[in-house]
């Protein structure tokens, strides 16, 4: 439901918690405790502004080993209108093995 209110240009997201809520079908109580899960996760980030809520999201991509064990974590800023670049980012990344030639990208960890 966050991602569903962000801004396309800032990757910011504004939702009450009342509309979350509401949209989501679940109870407020639910969704301040989910929040705090993502939260704990990296999944968002929350912000107090004023007296809102800011919310930024994270994108997370494990990528497997052949064997199918862990072999890097990326994560970057969710920001629709960077999604293109991002996922261009980490194929780049990927194939040419250069770690530090990302530029949306941010790789954890990486066992290639």
């Amino acid at each position: 439901m966050i991602k569903a209110h962000t801004n396309y240009q800032t990757g910011c997201a504004f939702p009450k918690l009342e509309t979350i809520a509401t949209k989501s079908g679940i109870s407020l109580a639910q969704v301040k405790r989910e929040i705090n899960v993502l939260e704990k996760y990296g999944y968002i980030t929350k912000t107090r502004v004023g007296r809102r809520n800011e919310y930024r999201l994270r994108e997370k991509v494990e990528i497997r080993a052949d064997d199918g064990r862990p072999a890097a974590v990326a994560t970057w800023d969710y920001l629709p209108s960077t999604v293109q670049r991002a996922v261009a980012d980490l194929k780049n990344v990927l194939v040419s093995g250069d770690l530090g030639g990302a530029r949306v990208v941010h790789i954890c960890h990486c066992r290639m």
